[in-house]
C-alpha cells in the first residue's frame, strides 16, 4: 500500500491538504466512525440473503481507517477511482466500494462537509450553448 494513515499522518501539512482536517480532527472523526461501521458490517454480513456464513469470503485489502481515509480524500478532492486506487495499492473497484461503504456513515456523522455536494440546480450546458 502507497499511502496509508500511519505513514501520511507523519506529515500533518500534506495530511492536512489531502484531507482538509489536522490529525487530531480526523482521529476524531475515526473515534466516531469506527463503533458505526462495525454496526454497519454487522448488518451487512448477516443479511438473511447472504450466500456465506459470517467471517467467510475474501478479507478487505483496506482497513477500516484507511477506507475512512480513502473516502475523505475522495470527498475533499475527487479524484478517479484509479488514481485512488493507486495511491492505496489497491483496484479502483475496491476503492470505489470503500467509498460507498463510508459515504453513508460520514453523513451520519454530523460533519457538514462530510456528504456529496447538492446537485446544480442550473441545467448542465452542452457544448452547442
Amino acid at each position: 500500500m502507497i499511502l496509508h494513515y500511519a505513514r501520511l499522518s507523519q506529515f500533518p501539512k500534506i495530511f492536512r491538504s489531502m484531507t482538509g482536517l489536522t490529525v487530531a480532527e480526523f482521529e476524531h472523526v475515526v473515534d466516531d466512525l469506527l463503533p458505526r461501521y462495525a454496526r454497519a458490517e454487522k448488518k451487512r454480513l448477516s443479511r438473511p440473503s447472504r450466500q456465506r456464513a459470517m467471517g467467510a469470503g475474501h478479507p478487505f485489502e483496506v482497513s477500516a481507517l484507511d477506507q475512512i481515509l480513502l473516502a475523505i480524500i475522495w470527498l475533499r478532492l475527487y479524484p478517479t477511482h484509479e488514481v485512488l486506487g493507486y495511491l492505496f495499492g489497491i483496484s479502483d473497484s475496491t476503492a470505489r466500494r470503500a467509498i460507498e461503504r463510508m459515504l453513508p456513515l460520514l453523513e451520519k456523522s454530523g460533519q457538514d462537509t462530510m456528504r456529496l455536494p447538492e446537485p446544480s440546480k442550473r441545467q448542465p450546458r452542452h457544448l452547442d450553448a
